[in-house]
């Protein structure tokens, strides 16, 4: 049989559909295609009003909340002039830094009009106006509230709390507590804090979740201690007179950047926690603590001697002060230099310290500033 009798014959055995058949396949295949497509509309409306959504923030009173490092860690950072030096990101402030103090989330800054702001690294937000104290004793140098390295604002060497005393009147502080990684006050006590007005020191002294930490009238170093403190859940001012109530406090944590230390034997049983501004010098390959106290010192949370070599052909060096923990491991000691400052990054595993940096003399940093 040729190839055209067979397409003859197939043809002849197919039998079409009928018509009736033909309208009711056309009805089901338009009834489907109208439901994907309503279906797929639907999806498209959601994309779209999901999208305005994201693109359209609700309006908000406070600065959004800003991502916390998960690890903890902390850049080297100082600020020259109105420029902050952010591990490796520089931020233009609108005046000249006077005081910056670290949090896990960013730097709090304090211009010199004594307005407080906060950046991550990249954004600048304006925060709070401190105002001024008042206190202004030229027998005591100059304004009697602060002094040396004790600063107008506080943070700790982990979390998120800064705090500070603000003046809407003078001579009346009152404590402030602003959580940067939330970007809310979540402290302001209203009531003005009684501190002497003459002739004495007096400031905060550090800032936790729980609580934030004052003193009066004690002297600088290793013997600053808080003497009192206001828990912030219940908003209670509590007297701290024995050094013992704080150390019982540092205690309680972990002790990661937290120093123990002991100004009379090596014995483990005379330690306490410490987490204030450590002074060491530099002798020959040698750093290690300074002043008449304390003489022993260890990492809270390794029980590590603190105790570096310094870098190889480091001048001897009088007095170099503790002033930032970049992590559990590393802290940066500031050393005055005659054409300068130096910024050393320390191990505490492995003993060694290396020079991060150099400054001018008049370099703000952590602390000190």
């Amino acid at each position: 049989m040729s190839d055209l009798d067979l397409l003859r014959s197939l043809g002849d055995e197919i039998v079409p559909p009928s018509l009736d058949a033909l309208r009711e396949t056309a009805r089901r295949r338009q009834r489907r295609t109208t439901t994907v497509m309503t279906v797929l509309a639907a999806a498209i409306v959601a994309t779209v009003i999901g999208a305005v959504q994201l693109a359209v923030p609700e309006h908000r009173s406070t600065p959004p909340a800003k991502p916390s490092k998960v690890d903890g860690s902390r850049p080297l950072t100082h600020a020259e002039g109105a420029t902050v030096h952010y591990g490796d990101q520089t931020v233009t402030m609108p005046g000249r830094v006077v005081e910056i103090d670290l949090t896990d989330d960013g730097v709090m800054v304090r211009t010199a009009d004594n307005r407080v702001w906060f950046t991550d690294g990249s954004a600048v937000d304006e925060i709070s106006a401190i105002g001024e104290s008042g206190w202004e004793d030229e027998s005591a140098g100059g304004d009697v509230l602060w002094g040396n390295y004790v600063g107008r604002m506080v943070s700790g060497n982990t979390g998120s709390e800064v705090a500070w005393f603000e003046f809407p009147q003078p001579r009346s502080p009152e404590v402030v507590v602003y959580d940067t990684g939330s970007g809310q006050v979540v402290y302001h006590d209203r009531h003005p804090i009684d501190l002497p007005y003459t002739g004495v020191t007096s400031g905060l002294y550090s800032v936790d979740a729980g609580s934030v930490f004052g003193f009066t009238d004690l002297t600088f170093g290793e013997e600053l201690r808080p003497t009192w403190r206001i828990e912030l859940a219940t908003r209670t001012f509590k007297p701290m007179f024995e050094p013992k109530a704080y150390e019982a406090i540092l205690q309680s944590g972990n002790l990661a950047r937290t120093l123990l230390i002991s100004d009379r034997t090596d014995d483990p049983a005379d330690f306490v926690p410490f987490d204030g501004v450590l002074e060491l010098s530099v002798t020959g390959p040698r750093v290690t603590p300074a002043g008449k106290q304390p003489h022993y010192v260890k990492d809270g949370l390794t029980g590590q001697n603190i105790a570096f070599s310094a870098p190889p052909g480091y001048p001897d060096t009088d007095s170099l002060w503790l002033v930032q923990w970049l992590d559990d491991d590393t802290v940066v000691l500031h050393a005055k230099q005659q054409d300068g400052a130096d910024l050393l990054e320390c191990h505490i595993s492995t003993s060694e310290c290396s020079l991060a940096l150099h400054v001018p003399s008049n370099a703000v940093v952590p602390e000190i500033g």
